[in-house]
């Protein structure tokens, strides 16, 4: 593969690799360039000499990118049920004559642009209907028809033209938050596909082959300690290893179909997998192919995937076709790449956003998403489910860094080890690369040409790992007493970004305008108890106690914080607006300025 100075990718297939501490294309971020032509199929008859035509052109030397849509499926089995697609093709293939790195880092640059998806989105069914059709197949699976049936809906929005964004753009500045490993864009003409799916189809390499069926989700938690305890819990629910077994059983019967006799294998099973806004449990099966099966062969053994049909297929295929208001498309199909020779790597495009341009100025987008319903699902856990694999897509906030405020004060940095600890942590929950050896020497590097005097000390890492360290000079000191305002509205405490210190300061940049006359304003969140500031943590006098709020109430565990509450200087307990206002002395704690006296407070 080449590796090429920046060429904007907006033309072209593109498979992004954000993940940067999990699975994702074996080949990283790259795009494919001079194209040769491009195979388009809407009948179901030609579906197969198509997927055969591409097989043969990478095997003469093309890299072929290939989408395979979910109603393409009756071509490998009449049996499958599927509705009608009209106006889509059921496969598409673009055949290039090469693929070129990306620097993910060069393609952010021109992705940092407005926001063109931005009015709520619509669900195509309603709350009752929806309802009615999970009890419809909580019938069918009494009955005995089906163990699990994968239920998905539509939601559309618009997308608009005349803002002058390419999709692609869009596409990216997304990717790179979602940070997931099997990303694609692929252009059509009449549609453009953003595929920001973690879940891997199947890789194929000579005759060994990979699939990673995802299937169990939960919410993360808003801090490593307690997303550690939810991945435990998810990693342990027998509900969600249900659902994965009944899929991983699924596949190793396909996997059986074209797979030498006896060399099917489980691989980790149940492993948790962080994302932006979910956890997801993931098994992986690996197998050794019979010798001489094509790329048509494996495609009807596994198509389509068993997490996005449920068990039977055949009979789940019914099911979804008789619930589910229209076609899937692209969504619960097939996209990814030949190379020349053969090798092969797919995603299930889940999570992936369909542009529609048939209409004249504004384009249609849809995302679909769902969930496994098996005997003991809930329609309100489902519907909840759904409202969380949607969170990436209506987070309109920009990317940001991780952020470290430290005192330098004589050459020495007060509470390091604390500062370095609390950014591994966000680190490892935000799936940040971090590489503490590296963030010590910059800081040392600073540190050398400042022994005398203090210095606030302001530390990012960027998503990748890249440091960056300033100082400023505050030998001159600051006003230890001073006035502060209520803010007027609640912060949510499930924020998760209330819990790390990052450049996304959209909240306390809020707050301080509510009162931009005074020293800073204290956040009070939606069960009416003090939270923190919008620069420190707050401490209050209660008889001969000093109390700070817990971490739960919604705040930044500060470094200076945290070690008063080591020594036994502070506790931990909640501090209800009334008590903070009643309470004897208040101060401001955190590590550049210490102890900071509120003298008044404004309401």
């Amino acid at each position: 593969m080449q590796t090429s100075t920046y060429s904007s990718p907006q033309h072209h297939p593109l498979f992004l690799h954000a993940a940067p501490q999990g699975p994702g294309w074996p080949r990283g971020s790259f795009f494919l360039r001079g194209k040769q032509r491009e195979i388009r199929v809407q009948d179901v008859a030609q579906v197969l000499p198509a997927l055969a035509e591409a097989e043969q052109a990478a095997k003469h030397g093309a890299w072929v990118a290939l989408m395979l849509a979910y109603e393409a499926a009756p071509a490998f089995d009449r049996a499958f049920r599927v509705h009608r697609a009209p106006e889509f093709p059921l496969l598409w293939a673009g055949l290039y004559e090469r693929a070129e790195s990306l620097s993910l880092g060069r393609a952010m640059q021109e992705a940092e642009v407005m926001e063109t998806v931005s009015s709520p989105w619509s669900a195509q069914v309603s709350r009752q209907a929806y309802e009615r059709a999970v009890a419809e197949i909580h019938d069918l699976i009494r009955q005995g028809e089906a163990y699990q049936v994968n239920y998905t809906i539509p939601f559309t929005n618009s997308w608009s033209r005349d803002a002058g964004e390419h999709p692609w753009a869009w596409f990216a500045a997304k990717a790179r938050i979602q940070g997931a490993g099997f990303q694609a864009y692929f252009p059509l003409g009449s549609h453009s596909l953003l595929s920001f799916s973690p879940e891997l189809f199947f890789s194929l390499r000579r005759d060994l082959i990979e699939t990673r069926p995802m299937k169990g989700t939960s919410l993360r938690g808003r801090w490593l300690e307690e997303d550690l305890a939810r991945r435990e819990a998810l990693a342990a629910s027998e509900k969600n290893r249900a659902e994965n077994v009944m899929i991983v059983d699924l596949l190793r019967n396909d996997l059986g179909r074209v797979a030498r006799t006896g060399s099917v294998e489980p691989g980790p099973l149940y492993q948790v997998e962080p994302y932006p806004s979910v956890l997801q449990m993931t098994s992986t099966i690996k197998a050794r192919l019979r010798t001489g099966l094509s790329l048509q062969e494996v495609f009807g053994a596994l198509f389509p995937c068993g997490s996005v049909t449920g068990a039977p297929k055949i009979r789940a295929m019914e099911i979804i076709n008789q619930v589910e208001p229209g076609p899937r498309r692209a969504y619960c199909g097939a996209m990814g790449y030949l190379e020349p020779g053969g090798n092969a790597v797919f995603n299930v495009p889940i999570r992936t956003v369909i542009l529609d341009h048939h209409q004249e100025g504004n384009s249609q987008a849809v995302f679909s998403v769902g969930g496994g319903v098996v005997h003991d699902s809930t329609s309100q856990g489902e519907y909840e489910e759904i409202g969380v694999k949607m969170g990436f897509l209506t987070d309109t906030r920009p990317d940001f860094q991780l952020m470290e405020a430290m005192l330098l004060r004589d050459g020495e940095y007060f509470l390091l080890s604390q500062h370095m600890e609390r950014l591994r942590a966000s680190a490892q929950y935000l799936c940040f690369a971090f590489s503490e050896d590296k963030t010590r020497q910059a800081l040392a590097k600073l540190a050398a040409n400042r022994t005398t005097g203090r210095y606030k000390v302001r530390l990012l890492l960027e998503r990748q790992g890249r440091v960056t360290v300033e100082a400023a000079d505050i030998s001159g000191g600051w006003e230890k007493r001073i006035k502060v305002g209520l803010c007027p509205w609640p912060v949510d405490s499930q924020d998760p970004f209330l819990f790390h210190k990052t450049t996304r300061r959209e909240v306390y940049d809020r707050a301080q305008q509510e009162w931009p006359e005074l020293d800073d304003v204290i956040l009070v969140n939606g069960q009416g108890e003090i939270t923190e500031s919008c620069r420190a943590n707050v401490v209050v006098k209660l008889g001969d106690k000093l109390i700070t709020p817990p971490r739960g109430s919604g705040l930044l565990a500060g470094t200076y914080r945290q070690a008063l509450l080591e020594r036994g200087v502070i506790e931990e307990d909640t501090v209800s607006k009334e008590t903070f206002l009643a309470s004897e002395k208040r101060w401001l704690i955190n590590s550049v300025r210490r102890w900071l006296v509120i003298g008044h407070v404004v309401v």
